[in-house]
């Protein structure tokens, strides 16, 4: 692994401890200046994962390299917006990763939106994910629970014609714990990409969306999504930085002798999926 930017360390990351650090700017330039993996999914057959084959070199990061207003051969279409998601999950997990080694466990002394207590890696990983997606030309807005208020991408930076929403960090009052947690993101169309965003143009259907996924960063790091069209699993190889498409098709099992909810919310699952597991 030395050869891969994961396996580095970021020694910046010891500052984020902090309050001083907890600002987009400071965390999210501190976080990509050291880490640049390449933010591409792979199959497990690509043929560029060849002997010599070198990710970082032929990819280059493109977060780290915003994207211009027309690259070269490129295009801001919703693939390029999954792998800048994919490259700032890679950082994500290499910061959640490193725990008390970093200074990233604990609190930041400031609640979201929803009047929670943020950790201080919930205002990382938001740090990251908008540092990455603002710059990439493929957003017209953002909005995240980390957030009071919806972000439309600065002027500064080339748009596009989706909107992202996220949580950077579920489930973040397990890190303490050092059990996993993970991130979720739902990209929808924005209904007039030239005017204004508003609070109005997030509030869509489920069936709208363009693509939905998570981030789970636990003793392996996995990014699960679909764009409509079945949902697949890719696992991080940290040996060459990629995400390898490893669970093709996930399906519910038909029987099973687990089950995993929330039961706090029992009275609003489905009466079918409640009879089911109480029988």
């Amino acid at each position: 692994m030395h050869g891969s930017p994961l396996a580095r360390s970021p020694s910046h990351l010891h500052r984020l401890s902090s309050a001083s650090a907890f600002t987009p700017s400071a965390v999210a330039e501190g976080v990509f200046l050291e880490l640049r993996p390449s933010g591409h999914l792979c199959h497990t057959d690509d043929p560029r994962r060849g002997e010599g084959h070198n990710p970082h070199r032929h990819h280059p990061d493109p977060v780290h390299h915003p994207v211009p207003a027309r690259p070269p051969g490129g295009h801001r279409g919703v693939s390029g917006l999954l792998n800048v998601i994919a490259t700032a999950c890679k950082v994500i997990a290499t910061a959640a990763s490193r725990g008390a080694l970093a200074g990233v466990l604990g609190s930041a002394e400031h609640e979201n939106v929803q009047g929670e207590v943020q950790k201080k890696l919930d205002v990382i990983s938001n740090a990251i994910l908008v540092h990455a997606t603002e710059r990439g030309g493929h957003l017209v807005a953002l909005a995240s629970e980390e957030m009071d208020t919806i972000y439309p991408i600065p002027a500064a930076f080339p748009r596009g014609k989706y909107l992202l929403v996220f949580d950077p960090l579920d489930g973040s009052s397990n890190i303490d714990a050092n059990i996993s947690v993970g991130a979720i993101f739902s990209v929808l169309r924005s209904p007039d990409p030239e005017v204004p965003p508003t609070l109005e143009h997030f509030l869509q259907a489920g069936a709208g969306q363009v693509c939905a996924g998570y981030a789970l960063y636990g003793p392996a790091t996995m990014l699960v999504l679909t764009t409509g069209q079945g949902t697949h699993g890719f696992t991080l190889d940290r040996d060459v930085g990629e995400f390898i498409l490893t669970h093709p098709m996930l399906r519910i099992p038909a029987a099973t002798q687990e089950f995993a909810i929330n039961t706090s919310r029992g009275l609003l699952v489905f009466s079918a999926i409640s009879d089911g597991t109480q029988s």
